[in-house]
């Protein structure tokens, strides 16, 4: 019998707020003015949401450790396969992150977008330090890592909901 997916563990938590990475780098030149160049809010949300989309579809066959990654002590093994499956989620985040640069904001709310996007970068880091932690055996770490970056990443998917997002940072269908 194969491991659970995402979606049924605490890796949900990181697994659907990971699903539609907005990248801190579209913060570059953003304002609330209208700019020819940029998309309006709701093409900006229909292209976001399809590539997220995409995104999801993937990140549903990603098969979760079979443990929980925040009771108990976790063994050296369970600690590297907790970072394999956080370095394959983080590296699909990074790819449709990739996707979503090329849509720069959109031409309005962009401060609800920049708070998305603070959220998103402050998770991505601690789960940087979490997958540390986990090559590293410290349990600690890991575990420390691991709960503020859900409680970020969790932040970032109500923020993009809010705006009006279905895919984005949203926890994949079953």
């Amino acid at each position: 019998m194969s491991p659970p997916r995402a979606h049924r563990l605490p890796w949900p938590l990181l697994a659907g707020a990971l699903a539609g990475g907005l990248a801190a780098s579209l913060l570059a030149g953003c304002s609330d003015e209208p700019d020819d160049d940029r998309l309006s809010r709701r093409a900006w949300i229909r292209r976001a949401d399809a590539i997220c989309r995409a995104e999801n579809a993937d990140r549903a066959v990603l098969e979760a450790p079979a443990f929980d990654p925040l009771s108990g002590d976790l063994t050296s093994a369970q600690l590297a396969e907790a970072a394999d499956f956080l370095e394959r989620s983080l590296t699909l985040s990074d790819d449709t992150t990739e996707q979503l640069d090329t849509l720069g904001l959109p031409a309005t709310d962009a401060d609800e977008v920049e708070e998305i996007l603070d959220e998103r970068a402050s998770g991505r880091e601690r789960l940087v330090r979490a997958i540390e932690g986990a090559r590293d055996g410290d349990m600690e770490l890991f575990r420390d890592n691991f709960g503020r970056a859900s409680g970020d990443y969790a932040e970032a998917g109500r923020l993009a909901a809010e705006l009006g997002l279905r895919q984005c940072g949203q926890e994949p269908a079953a």
